[in-house]
């Protein structure tokens, strides 16, 4: 006779399934007790990732900013030349105007001391006859001239009257403050020889009684 299978009834099959459910239940947190698990490890773990991540561009940024920090210093030491070579060029331009305003100077005093035909030397080198003759006769009038002997230069010795009534004009006559005569101007700058005082570039002549008029 062949054995029935006996199959659980419904009931049965709850109560089963109701005790399997309370047995995994409370197995549930039991594995915890015997592994220790690092607290928050997978927010460390993000926390730490994260961190690396901001050390690491603030690294970068740190550098470029070192960078640009050295270029700015580089940009510097150029400007810095170059205002330097601009201001050593002004200062060589400046020294150049300075050299060219002495000479000028020089000229000017050379000039201003060849005005007065008391300064003319006996031998006149080339360059003073030049000056000289460029400045052209100067002409001292309205002076107050000295008195020597009751008598003195006068403005109307350089003028000459003539027997017809003419007044002939000698622009040629030059007169001396530094030693109180006049001069021949062209006598003087090129003479030949000659044995009159006027030709003397070194005596000139101060005779007021008879100088004609």
């Amino acid at each position: 006779m062949t054995g029935q299978r006996k199959y659980d009834s419904g009931s049965q099959k709850r109560k089963a399934k109701e005790r399997r459910d309370m047995v995994i239940q409370s197995f549930t947190g039991s594995m915890d007790r015997y592994v220790k698990r690092k607290p928050n490890q997978s927010e460390h773990e993000n926390v730490n990732v994260n961190t690396s991540l901001d050390v690491n561009d603030n690294a970068h940024g740190l550098n470029e900013n070192e960078h640009v920090d050295v270029l700015n210093e580089n940009i510097d030491d150029l400007n810095e030349n170059e205002h330097i070579d601009e201001l050593n060029k002004n200062i060589d331009d400046l020294n150049d105007n300075i050299e060219d305003l002495n000479e000028n100077v020089d000229d000017l005093n050379e000039a201003y001391d060849l005005c007065d035909p008391g300064n003319w030397k006996i031998n006149i080198s080339q360059k003073e006859r030049d000056l000289i003759v460029d400045m052209g006769p100067l002409r001292v009038t309205n002076f107050v001239y000295p008195v020597e002997n009751n008598r003195s230069f006068n403005d109307k010795y350089y003028t000459r009257s003539l027997a017809n009534g003419e007044n002939h004009d000698r622009p040629w006559l030059v007169y001396s403050q530094l030693k109180n005569k006049v001069f021949y101007f062209c006598c003087v700058l090129f003479k030949k020889g000659l044995a009159s005082l006027l030709t003397s570039a070194n005596q000139g002549y101060n005779d007021w009684r008879n100088i004609s008029c």
